[in-house]
């Protein structure tokens, strides 16, 4: 049985440093920033960067 067919998914250490250092900008750096198009902009940009690391560490979780 593979291990990870339970659901879970490995990721490597720099896939956890890149999430950490979205999750920051998510929760600490967009609340602190004033309402406007910079604002908006950063966040469809991390936005669109955890669906790529999203989509990384499904693609490596799925490889047999």
């Amino acid at each position: 049985m593979d291990p990870r067919s339970d659901g879970t998914h490995r990721m490597t250490l720099c896939q956890r440093a890149e999430l950490w250092l979205l999750n920051l900008g998510e929760r600490r750096i967009i609340p602190l920033l004033p309402r406007g198009a910079f604002r908006s902009q950063l966040r469809a940009r991390i936005d669109r960067a955890q669906a790529r690391l999203h989509a990384r560490v499904h693609d490596h979780s799925e490889r047999p």
